[in-house]
């Protein structure tokens, strides 16, 4: 059977092979896990699946030390019972393959978690949170672009309640640092497809 993570995989072996996603061969898929099979295979060839693998071991468990380092300890025995679900899901639900998938549930367990934290007790800062978001925002809509409008929720109901306690100018002067930051990010893929001449390919 030839499903998602073998395609990703395959992806990232024609990456190392010098072709270039979208322009030299075509994949319905956004990039981000097409790069990280191509690291993997980079790393060990021969052994691109199992490297991958191993990296969303080592995600999975950062993920986790994330989530218990940012959060609120009121919150661990949730914390420890979600460790537990993915450990026991994970062959169910495939979150131990190379798959869009498994990165969003990483990157949206720790987004939802250090919300309901802030929510709750105030713990992480804001600041934290907006950067918690982003970044994950941006490893999540790069595996795929079906989780845009879920980020999109979650960005305006952030939004709404900054704006109700703080007023809009604190809110934009706080959010200033690490909007500028994510711009930068969000520019290294179209400016990787521009080099290439795929910019057209990829949008």
């Amino acid at each position: 059977m030839f499903g998602d993570e073998q395609e990703n995989i395959t992806a990232g072996w024609l990456i190392l092979k010098g072709l270039v996603p979208y322009k030299d061969f075509f994949f319905h898929h956004a990039p981000l896990p097409f790069f990280i099979a191509g690291l993997a295979e980079f790393l060990s060839p021969g052994n691109g699946l199992i490297v991958s693998r191993m990296v969303l071991y080592l995600l999975h468990v950062l993920s986790w030390f994330l989530i218990l380092f940012l959060t609120h300890k009121n919150l661990r025995p949730s914390v420890y019972a979600y460790m537990l679900s993915v450990g026991i899901l994970s062959p169910i639900f495939h979150l131990h393959m190379l798959l869009a998938d498994t990165i969003i549930v990483q990157s949206l367990a720790i987004t939802l978690f250090v919300i309901i934290s802030w929510l709750l007790y105030k713990s992480p800062s804001i600041e934290v949170v907006i950067k918690v978001f982003l970044v994950a925002a941006y490893f999540s809509i790069l595996s795929s672009l079906a989780s845009v409008f879920m980020y999109l929720v979650i960005a305006v109901s952030l939004a709404y309640k900054q704006i109700h306690d703080f007023g809009a100018l604190k809110t934009v002067l706080k959010v200033k640092k690490e909007a500028g930051w994510m711009l930068v990010l969000t520019c290294v893929f179209p400016l990787y497809f521009f080099v290439n001449a795929a910019l057209a390919d990829f949008y």
